[in-house]
């Protein structure tokens, strides 16, 4: 099948050369690349009249097996365009869909390279700084599965100490008494019963009674307290007043005066 083929977001930097290169794997090149270009078709003649490269590349050529919509070319994500083109769907880089009607899991594009590496046997130098991203991807992937080996084994762990503490007082409940089983008390590290919503109320009560009575308490004694010494001060009274008539002399009589 022969084709226009269309590559975006290709660049010159890439060079003629390796560009061919990569379209050499799916077919053969029947023509040099071409650049696309674009006139601004401005009637000012202080705009540009030349037309200017966008740095879509196309050739001509027989496809011999499917070129697959997107390629990692030298570092780039280049979109292949040709008719009759499989397209993929760019959430899941599968066909069928679009992403507007995607219900697969992302994907993300160095995932994709990464596939894309496994399933044709390229030269590395065909993908430029791809390869490097991959390794870096690759350690970082390796990291994350001892990370969550790591955290699985601290797991596994805490569940047998777990286990051993419950076989040991199981056997430490079998080895009692009969009549002792089942009465264990709690130890520190267990929870103390918590006091449920019910009884707080009823202690607020009990403490509130509490200080009714001591308030009363305190009202009686001091009620007796002014009682004594109103008491007091009554006696002191009447001793007083004896004494003033014992010491003042009587009025004469009527026979005294004449």
């Amino acid at each position: 099948m022969t084709q226009w083929v269309k590559l975006e977001n290709c660049h010159w930097a890439f060079g003629e050369e390796k560009t061919l290169e990569w379209l050499s794997k799916f077919g053969k090149p029947l023509t040099p690349l071409e650049e696309e270009t674009y006139s601004f078709g401005s009637d000012d003649e202080d705009d540009c009249q030349d037309a200017v490269g966008t740095g879509n590349l196309s050739a001509k050529m027989t496809i011999e097996q499917e070129i697959p919509q997107f390629l990692p070319m030298m570092g780039r994500k280049v979109r292949v365009y040709y008719r009759g083109i499989t397209k993929l769907c760019i959430n899941c880089y599968q066909p069928g869909h679009i992403k507007k009607n995607c219900k697969n899991s992302t994907v993300g594009w160095i995932d994709y390279v990464q596939k894309f590496k496994e399933e044709h046997d390229f030269s590395d130098e065909l993908y430029g700084n791809w390869i490097k991203i991959l390794g870096l991807n690759q350690v970082r992937k390796e990291k994350e599965k001892q990370r969550r080996q790591h955290l699985e084994d601290v797991r596994k762990q805490k569940e047998a100490t777990t286990q051993n503490e419950e076989e040991n007082v199981e056997r430490e409940e079998e080895s009692l008494p009969e009549n002792l089983r089942g009465k264990r008390l709690p130890t520190d590290s267990e929870e103390q019963p918590q006091p449920s919503r019910v009884e707080k109320p009823r202690e607020n009560q009990e403490k509130s009674s509490n200080q009714e009575k001591a308030g009363q308490n305190s009202k009686t004694s001091n009620q007796k307290s002014q009682e004594l010494e109103n008491t007091t001060e009554s006696e002191k009274r009447k001793e007083d007043d004896k004494k003033t008539e014992k010491s003042s002399p009587a009025p004469p009589t009527l026979n005294q005066l004449f």
